[in-house]
Parts: structure tokens; C-alpha cells; sequence
């Protein structure tokens, strides 16, 4: 009926006016023409007289429920529901269906219910003429919280792909309660909401952070800088590729960063985007809280920072570790270890770190990494930028950017191994001054070597050029160098 009212503007209205103006859909979607009236209701009366025909619960469900702007589940209905037993929620949902007001399908074993957009838009409509809107939003936030940090735990304890997916899946309903909840300067829920994505990083969670710059701008408004907003702080820079940015913020949470209000898996996400960004300042603080289990591993996480840890120590750890995702990233650990004390063992850590990680998440891309320095140190530098491209080619299609620094330091030293002076500081000037955790002795010896090859100003002047270069680009002079002969 929507189509056929649409169609009929089209004698007075372009299709591209009609779109915009859909916003209005009721006032749009009627015939003012008395034949058409004949043929059939508005939309809006058509609507109306399916909800007259509900009784007193179902119309009571019918509104809370447009809470939703996606596909939901029964759990989901029965925790908007006012206090309904599932059961009484599920004969309501029923009905709806029943009367071609709510449409239903099966996702993955199990049902899954979504309104059509105009009787949401009708649904809606009743809950703010009732003055209801902000309290549902708010119940949905909490919901939506407490189910998003549950899968975060099963992604963290399995690694579950199953739970990553279903986070994923809840993903725009998340920004749309995150959304409300800035809008409401809720900064408290807003965050529980952000949260559990960044509790997953290591297992590659889906980009969910738009509003976490928003978030932010509240945050300061309300004087609320606690460490979990600071955190979304970061990894809201650090996705961006803004490492100046970064760095700015990170003596803050060094500051404000109180270990007992964030869970494990969040310090494993702050140590994470420590490490990626080769930062000083944070990451030695974090490893006793990241992997915080008790019993022998914490003996060997008070070693870690007190006394010299060697390869043979972290695999120590990683027996210990109770989680696969806790393992992988203790492997990765022993890995940069290797980097300088073991560099022969490198490939067969790096590959049992792969083995251990979730596919294509971040353990996954660091693994590659670790095996892209395994192929420098044995001067196979194709092989070396193949790992690399596996690395940028999955960044930059799930959009974890902050890959691309490591990344880029391959390119660099494969540069500085063919001798490409000028192309070397390019890309170099392209990676944050500080680098990764990665191949950092092999950073300051290429930094010593393009030292003693260009004058400051003349490599301030490569930076800026390899700062302004597309990435395509970047990522192609070491291939380019490599197949002429490093020809510089």
C-alpha cells in the first residue's frame, strides 16, 4: 500500500522529492483525490484500524516494542516488555504477527521479529504522545548493555565466533540506544554501551565507535573522565590513524586509570593499542591487570615487571593462561621477546599465536606481523611484504587502522634492506614517530642509517611527503623498489 500511495505522487512530485520526504510519510502517503479514497484507506488510517483491533496488552506491547529498529528477539521484547513473563510476551508477539503488524523471520535457529519502518514510525508516534519515549530508550540502553557485555565475555573466554557475530548483529541497535543516551548526556550508559566492543578487541570487533567522539564531548561538559571514557578516547584516535592525537590523551588515563573499575578484557584493549602504538607510558602498567587470573600466573605477571622475562618464561604463561584469547595474546608477548632474543623461533611462534587466535582478528593480524619479522630477519623480503599486505588488505576492510602502523613499518625496513634511502624516510615519516612495538631495534638502527643520509630538515621534509601519500601509494614504492632491483 506504501508503494502504491508513493507511485501516485509521482503525477506532481520527482521520485528524488518523494524520497525527501519521507520523513513524512503519513502526510505524504494519502490520496487527496476522493477515487483514491474509494480504492483504499491513507496509510496512517489503514494502520490505525489494524491497532484498534488489539486489546489492552497487546496495544501496550505494540508501543514499547518500537524501541526497535531492527530485527529483535524474544528476549529482547520480554526485557522492554514492563515487567510480562516471556510466555505472555511470546502469545502477544503472536498476535501482532497474527495482523501483519510485525514481520517475522529465522536467523540463525532462531526467530527474530522487526517492524516495517511506517508502523514503527506509527508505534512511535503513540509512545511520545504518551510521554513514554525516554524511559524505554533507557531500559533498551540497559538491556542492550548487560546482553552486549555477556557476549563480549563469551568471545573472550572462547574465543566464540558465534558471539562476536551476534554482536555484530546488535550493532545498530546498539548506536541507536548509544545515540539517545548522549543525547540525554547519559555519559554513564552511553559507555556501558561502547564498552564491550572494545572489550573484543583482540578478536577483531566491528567498528563501534561513531559516537564515541560525541561521547567524549560530553564527557568533558559533565566532568566525566574516567577511564573508560578516556580508553574510548583512544581507541576513537587510534582506529583514525591520528597518533599525534593519541599520545595527546594517553598521559590522561595514565593519570585517571583506576585497574579495579575496568574489567580484564578492557585492559587487554588498552595494552593492546599500547603496544600497537609503541607507547612507554602505559603499557608497563597493564599486564598484571589485563590478565589478571590469581594463582601461578600472577607470580610470573609480578616477574614480568620486576625482573628480566625471557621466551621460555612467557610460554610459562601461556600454559597458565585459562582463555584462548588470554593465550594468543601472551604469545604475542613471547614473539616480540623473540624479535631480539630468539629470532630463529619466531616463525614457530608466530604460527602457534595464529592458531590460537580468532580468524581475521587483531591476535590474527599481529601474528602475521610477527611472521612478516621473521621473513626480514632472514632477508626474504617478499615473503615479508606478502605477511604486511595480509595485514592492510583485512585492516582496511573491517577499518581497524591502527594495523596500518605496523604494517608500514615492514614497508620501511624492507626499503632501508635494498638501500632506498629516500623512499625509506617517506614511508618511515609516514609510521608515528614512536613506531610500534614492533621491530623497534630494527626502527633505531633505520633511523640512525636515514640520519646519517639526509640532513633534519631534509628528512622533516621526506616525513611530510610520506604523511600526505594515499595509502595505495605507501603501500606500493616497497614492491615497486623491490622488483627494480632497490634502485633508490
Amino acid at each position: 500500500l506504501a508503494i502504491e500511495l508513493a507511485a501516485a505522487r509521482c503525477a506532481v512530485l520527482t521520485v528524488d522529492q518523494i524520497v525527501s520526504h519521507l520523513d513524512q510519510r503519513f502526510q505524504l502517503l494519502s490520496s487527496g483525490r476522493r477515487r483514491g479514497r474509494e480504492r483504499h484507506r491513507t496509510l496512517r488510517e489503514t494502520i490505525n484500524w489494524s491497532y484498534e483491533l488489539l486489546d489492552e496488552r497487546e496495544r501496550d506491547l505494540y508501543g514499547r516494542l518500537a524501541v526497535f529498529i531492527d530485527w529483535f528477539a524474544l528476549d529482547d521484547a520480554t526485557a522492554v516488555a514492563g515487567g510480562a513473563r516471556e510466555m505472555e510476551v511470546l502469545d502477544v508477539l503472536e498476535g501482532l504477527v497474527a495482523r501483519s503488524l510485525l514481520m517475522v523471520s529465522e536467523v540463525a535457529g532462531t526467530a527474530r521479529y522487526r517492524y516495517l519502518e511506517s508502523i514503527r514510525d506509527h508505534a512511535w508516534e503513540l509512545v511520545e504522545q504518551d510521554g513514554r519515549a525516554d524511559a524505554l530508550m533507557l531500559v533498551l540502553a540497559d538491556h542492550l548493555a548487560e546482553k552486549l557485555s555477556a557476549l563480549a565475555k563469551q568471545v573472550w573466554d572462547g574465543p566464540d565466533g558465534d558471539a562476536l557475530a551476534a554482536m555484530g548483529g546488535l550493532l545498530s541497535l546498539q548506536r541507536h540506544a548509544a545515540d539517545w543516551c548522549v543525547s540525554c548526556v547519559d555519559v554513564q550508559r552511553a559507555t556501558r554501551l561502547l564498552l564491550p566492543y572494545a572489550h573484543v578487541l583482540p578478536n577483531g570487533y566491528p567498528p563501534a565507535f561513531e559516537v564515541a567522539e560525541r561521547l567524549a564531548r560530553v564527557a568533558e561538559q559533565t566532568g566525566g573522565r574516567d577511564s573508560a571514557v578516556i580508553t574510548l578516547q583512544l581507541l576513537q584516535q587510534i582506529y583514525r590513524r591520528d597518533f599525534h592525537r593519541y599520545f595527546d590523551l594517553m598521559p590522561q588515563i595514565v593519570e585517571v586509570l583506576d585497574v579495579d573499575a575496568l574489567s580484564p578484557p578492557m585492559m587487554s584493549a588498552l595494552y593492546f593499542l599500547a603496544t600497537v602504538a609503541g607507547d612507554d607510558a602505559l603499557s608497563p602498567r597493564l599486564p598484571s591487570s589485563a590478565f589478571r587470573t590469581g594463582g601461578g600466573l600472577e607470580t610470573y605477571l609480578r616477574q614480568w615487571h620486576q625482573t628480566a622475562i625471557d621466551v621460555d618464561d612467557m610460554l610459562t604463561m601461556v600454559d597458565l593462561m585459562p582463555t584462548r584469547t588470554g593465550r594468543a595474546c601472551i604469545l604475542g608477548g613471547a614473539c616480540v621477546l623473540a624479535q631480539t632474543e630468539a629470532p630463529d623461533r619466531l616463525e614457530d611462534l608466530a604460527g602457534r599465536m595464529l592458531e590460537m587466535s580468532t580468524d581475521r582478528s587483531s591476535n590474527w593480524m599481529n601474528a602475521w606481523i610477527h611472521k612478516a619479522g621473521y621473513h626480514l630477519n632472514h632477508g626474504a623480503l617478499p615473503q615479508a611484504l606478502e605477511c604486511a599486505g595480509v595485514v592492510t588488505d583485512h585492516a582496511l576492510a573491517v577499518g581497524e587502522l591502527s594495523m596500518l602502523a605496523p604494517a608500514t613499518a615492514v614497508h620501511a625496513l624492507v626499503l632501508w634492506k635494498l638501500g632506498c634511502a629516500r623512499d625509506a624516510a617517506r614511508v618511515r615519516g609516514a609510521a608515528p614517530r614512536r613506531w610500534t612495538v614492533f621491530f623497534q631495534t630494527e626502527r633505531d638502527e633505520l633511523d640512525r642509517w636515514l640520519t646519517s643520509q639526509f640532513s633534519d630538515e631534509q628528512l622533516r621534509a621526506l616525513a611530510i611527503e610520506g604523511r600526505r601519500m594515499e595509502l595505495d601509494d605507501l603501500f606500493s614504492v616497497a614492491p615497486a623498489a623491490l622488483e627494480a632491483g632497490g634502485k633508490s
